[in-house]
């Protein structure tokens, strides 16, 4: 028989992860790529026959290089070759312009077009296949080749790059993300209750048949007010807390009952960033201490953490001299930028911020907010946001949950749930909203305005 070997680009996170674990369940030999060597190295060690080459493909020369490799791995023979386009033409489609066409090429096709071509004689050799994946929604090009985008712009963009570069006798597919299964999360009737029943105190029901799913790329906020159970929720997703009952699904295996020790290396996967910016800092540890510690931990290399501390300090927008300072030399906003580059250091796949915003001063808020925004794009991030402020939510919100009393009363897009809340208890946050009176006078003046 012979062995079927898929090059999978960008196969460590995500969607790509995702694609890896599918192709190998159904016998293909994965030969996934990415830059974060650490996770890479874990994911094709628990996949029999799999290998693992890391690259940068936006370095010069990276996709020819990876392609000699690559090819070497498959004796000359690939049945496949998944090209999981970048996310960073996500919402650039709102114009059928010549320009837009351009932008879709530049900035999601020009690697996949040219590491298909490269690898074309060993697709030929097997009668393989080419994938595209995109992060963006879907349509159906002619002549039987599916192409996803979310425009005309984007699918005449998609037609010319490929028609460029990829020989007619390969077959080319494109799936969205809907069509893989990305589930990063599943939590199935959670329960957390504080005190004994009958006991000298009072019992007290925190968390109360929690359930809801987490997908790769989704934010889902977890709204209520305090004392509302949420933030019950968030130690329970990190296992700072155990449930008494329920299950708990984290990339697809249960961990609910997992011991400490089994479950140290799942760290990596989940990572919190803490309410408190000043609190969540040893106030002894220096910046570069604090980042590196969790990846030294898990067996990163010295050398490489720090690199990696170094890379994320500034993407976080801080120089790089801070590393060598302490917490106390901070505003409370940088703080937070630490705590958020501490939690990347881990390379996680789900974040869990807890009330993170809520001590920032609102300037700092908005900012924030952007670069968690930035970043889960970037990275292709499950983010879990516990707030209380409803605004906050729906500014950052794929989906919605609102709990009261331990219990989910709502849940929904974060669009319906503010301007259609069903729930009583959620009818009266919107109403409670701050500046809505205000802005109905506005309202009142401009149409009194336009009368006279």
């Amino acid at each position: 028989m012979t062995r079927k070997h898929v090059l999978i680009t960008g196969g460590t996170h995500g969607i790509g992860r995702a694609c890896v674990q599918l192709l190998a369940r159904e016998g293909y030999l994965p030969i996934l790529t990415g830059r974060d060597a650490a996770a890479g190295t874990e994911l094709a060690s628990n996949i029999p026959g799999s290998s693992f080459l890391q690259a940068d493909l936006n370095a010069p020369g990276a996709v020819a290089s990876l392609a000699d490799r690559a090819l070497s791995l498959c004796d000359g023979r690939l049945a496949g070759l998944v090209n999981n386009a970048g996310r960073s033409a996500r919402n650039i489609f709102d114009e059928t312009t010549e320009e837009l066409c351009n932008q879709v090429y530049d900035l999601n096709l020009k690697v996949p077009s040219l590491l298909t071509a490269l690898c074309l004689p060993a697709l030929r050799a097997a009668k393989g296949s080419v994938v595209m994946i995109s992060s963006i929604a879907g349509k159906t090009g002619e002549e039987g080749i599916a192409l996803y985008t979310a425009s005309k712009a984007g699918l005449i963009g998609l037609t010319k790059a490929l028609a460029l570069e990829i020989a007619p006798e390969v077959r080319i597919n494109a799936v969205c993300p809907g069509q893989i299964e990305t589930r990063m999360m599943s939590d199935k009737n959670l329960n957390k209750i504080y005190g004994k029943p009958g006991g000298k105190n009072r019992a007290v029901h925190a968390v109360n048949d929690v359930s809801f799913d987490l997908r790769a790329g989704e934010t889902l906020s977890v709204v209520g007010e305090s004392g509302s159970g949420k933030s019950t929720v968030a130690k329970l997703l990190v296992k700072l807390e155990e449930p008494d009952s329920g299950k708990y699904l984290l990339e697809g295996e249960d961990v609910t009952r997992l011991s400490v020790r089994a479950f140290r290396p799942k760290r990596r996967v989940i990572q919190m960033i803490f309410q408190d910016p000043y609190s969540s800092l040893n106030p002894q540890h220096t910046v570069a201490r604090s980042i590196t510690a969790g990846p030294l931990a898990a067996g990163v290399s010295p050398a490489q953490a720090m690199g990696d501390a170094r890379r994320l300090i500034s993407r976080v927008g801080l120089d790089e001299s801070a590393l060598n300072r302490f917490p106390h030399e901070f505003s409370g906003g940088q703080r937070q930028r630490i705590g958020i580059a501490r939690a990347l250091a881990m390379s996680p796949r789900v974040l869990v911020a807890d009330e993170s915003v809520s001590a920032l001063d609102v300037s700092v808020q908005a900012k924030v907010l952007d670069l968690l925004a930035d970043l889960q794009r970037e990275y292709d991030l499950g983010l879990i946001f516990i707030t209380h402020d409803l605004r906050v939510a729906c500014q950052i919100s794929d989906n919605l949950v609102v709990m009261h009393r331990g219990r989910i009363v709502e849940r929904g897009t974060a669009h319906d749930v503010l301007l259609h809340p069903k729930a009583p208890y959620t009818q009266a946050l919107v109403a409670a909203l701050p500046g809505q009176e205000w802005e109905k006078r506005r309202e009142a003046a401009m149409f009194a305005e336009r009368r006279a």
